[in-house]
């Protein structure tokens, strides 16, 4: 005689699985880790911790994370100042500068393009404090930096106080003319210059400077 039982053991293997409800603590414990911390800051939060990297880091990097950080890292508040070389193309440049009209400090260097940037910069960067011009000629066809264009980043930017000019080529007498006289609300702003001057430049910024005392000067060439 075959006699069958069913083994006891068998039986937790049989019938449906009790399900578990989970409990709130894990539930938030999952929302938690799904949960974009750095999507979630505040936009002033952000465009303070924007306002400490440099504009490549801006353009380049940031703006293209996502549609909000793009947004908040081309606002003109976020860009303090612009430095660039001759990898950074003549639009591009242009366009950082009309995208912060509140820097203070601008550097160019190894460039060929002077003239149409520094052009940009006294239309658009009213709030300039500095200016740096290291190696540059005004076009790619000529060496020397515009009068023009000089003599309006001396009458549009008001706050300019240090000007660098280095290994640059400047004709104009008319600009030093305008170093010494320049005037807000009928007071004299204090202007540093570093930079070349030729002989005919010098004897131009001395008889403009009627009364001033120099106690220092820059090399003549």
């Amino acid at each position: 005689m075959l006699c069958l039982e069913k083994s006891p053991y068998n039986l937790r293997n049989k019938g449906p699985k009790r399900k578990h409800a989970p409990d709130e603590g894990s539930i938030e414990r999952k929302r938690l880790r799904n949960f974009d911390y750095i999507a979630a800051l505040p936009d002033e939060l952000l465009l303070y911790i924007f306002s400490y990297l440099d504009v490549k880091d801006l353009y380049y990097n940031v703006r293209l994370v996502c549609r909000k950080w793009r947004r908040i890292a081309m606002l003109s508040s976020a860009w303090k100042s612009i430095m660039a070389g001759n990898e950074v193309p003549t639009h591009v440049l242009h366009n950082w500068i009309q995208s912060s009209p509140v820097i203070k400090h601008f550097r160019i260097s190894n460039r060929n393009d002077a003239d149409v940037i520094l052009e940009a910069v006294s239309k658009h960067s009213n709030h300039l404090e500095s200016i740096t011009i290291e190696n540059c000629w005004g076009s790619s066809q000529k060496i020397s930096i515009q009068s023009t264009t000089l003599c309006k980043l001396l009458t549009r930017c008001k706050k300019l106080g240090k000007i660098n000019f280095e290994r640059v080529k400047i004709r104009s007498c008319k600009f030093f003319k305008l170093l010494a006289k320049r005037r807000n609300n009928g007071k004299f702003l204090q202007l540093c210059y570093v930079g070349p001057v030729t002989p005919k430049q010098y004897n131009t910024l001395k008889e403009s400077c009627s009364g001033w005392i120099f106690t220092e000067f820059i090399e003549i060439v």
